[in-house]
């Protein structure tokens, strides 16, 4: 391997462990993406399993979006646009507006 395509992935690889420091919830992800990987012949083959990859997570996301949507539409269905319930959670355990969300850093939690 060439000397300026070592540096390259070097810098790459440094600037996904900065991410993933910044951000370990994505940990478990890029494990599960190195164990797919790690035995991949070419880089078009671990290509194709990040894709695949992917495309799971994105169906995954469309599924909790269509649940989402319809609890919003029973809701408001239920309540006739009325303030809901505290009991009245959504599924996926998502509790009010994002706004009201932990941040990372945030010590007030």
């Amino acid at each position: 391997m060439d000397e300026e395509r070592f540096e390259r992935i070097r810098k790459a690889v440094e600037a996904r462990d900065r991410f993933l420091a910044e951000h370990p919830e994505l940990q478990p992800l890029q494990d599960e993406i190195n164990r797919l990987t790690k035995n991949m012949d070419s880089p078009q083959n671990r290509m194709a399993v990040l894709d695949a990859m992917m495309q799971e997570r994105i169906r995954e996301l469309q599924h909790r979006l269509q649940e989402l949507h319809a609890h919003l539409e029973a809701r408001l269905e239920n309540h006739g646009g009325e303030e809901a319930d505290a009991d009245d959670e959504p599924p996926g355990g998502i509790l009010g507006p994002a706004v009201d969300w932990p941040r990372r850093g945030d010590d007030s939690s």
